[in-house]
């Protein structure tokens, strides 16, 4: 990386959380054009799904003002949402969103193989 890629960012510790919260939009954007593409290329079932909310929800993590992860949230939400969806995905819903955002939050923080403390590491 040069000095004036560097330039751009007012700290490292920036650049670090932009760089990690492109890498998690990226994954998640690839999932969701590969979903939603004619035809798709990859099965709209809740696993997929869910890996796809989970990276956008990651990328908010690390920057909370990434427009186009919200925007794609908002879109997996019109398109697949189990209550009002146009092609529902069936466990597409608010409780399990809620459930997912705080498994992505507790992946970033303690890393992938958290658990409570009583049950086994996965």
């Amino acid at each position: 990386m040069t000095d004036e890629a560097r330039k751009q960012y007012s700290t490292y510790d920036s650049y670090l959380k932009r760089k990690s919260s492109n890498q998690y939009y990226n994954l998640g954007s690839i999932n969701y054009s590969k979903m939603t593409a004619n035809p798709p290329t990859v099965a709209a079932d809740i696993e997929n799904v869910e890996s796809t909310y989970k990276n956008l929800i990651k990328a908010l993590w690390f920057d909370r003002h990434d427009v186009d992860a919200r925007k794609l949230l908002t879109q997996m939400c019109q398109i697949w949402d189990e209550s009002g969806g146009t092609a529902t995905v069936s466990g597409f819903t608010a409780t399990k969103r809620s459930t997912w955002k705080t498994e992505a939050e507790n992946e970033i923080k303690y890393g992938a193989r958290f658990s409570c403390g009583i049950c086994p590491p996965k």
